[in-house]
């Protein structure tokens, strides 16, 4: 019967997977839905005020083993940055397989308050662009802004409601 005080939690990564239906189960088409992933949780990695330390692919293949790759990096939460290097593990995968599933993990994050700022301008910049473009698309939804490349990604994973933790609508572009 003692009232126990809560133990503050520490958030260790920020990720996100998606099984993809049959007509999606290609290289290029599991590559789109992959970058939609890593854009959603590059905006919920800037939202939490943290920077990842880490990127992980994570393939699940019909009737053969899964495969992943991680990379350590720079503390980082822009997305350009985060975009470069998941290409750079995605493409690293076995080739002529058929994807049943795809997953990115931001993972051992800090809080952006344990890192100290990029040495570079350009690096710089590219944080706050990724920061503006949030706050458009806070404000009018996941069209609002976004990189061209994204162009034909926007819809191929869309929001579901995960077992551990509840959507925030801000970082998912509905709070309109």
């Amino acid at each position: 019967g003692e009232d126990l005080a809560e133990v503050p939690t520490r958030k260790s990564s920020v990720g996100h997977s998606h099984v993809l239906p049959p007509q999606l189960r290609t290289d290029t088409d599991a590559w789109a839905v992959l970058q939609r992933m890593l854009y959603k949780a590059a905006m919920r990695l800037r939202s939490d005020h943290l920077r990842a330390c880490s990127v992980t692919v994570h393939l699940n293949y019909l009737g053969r083993d899964s495969w992943g790759l991680r990379q350590r990096i720079d503390p980082s939460a822009d997305t350009p940055t985060l975009l470069r290097v998941l290409h750079h593990l995605y493409w690293k995968k076995p080739k002529g397989e058929r994807i049943l599933k795809v997953g990115v993990v931001l993972g051992d994050v800090i809080d952006e308050r344990e890192h100290a700022n990029r040495l570079f301008e350009e690096d710089r910049n590219l944080l706050t662009l990724s920061q503006v473009m949030d706050q458009v698309n806070q404000r009018f939804g996941m069209r609002g802004a976004y990189f061209g490349g994204l162009h034909n990604v926007l819809q191929r994973a869309p929001m579901r409601i995960a077992f551990n933790r509840i959507p925030d609508l801000k970082t998912e572009g509905l709070s309109e």
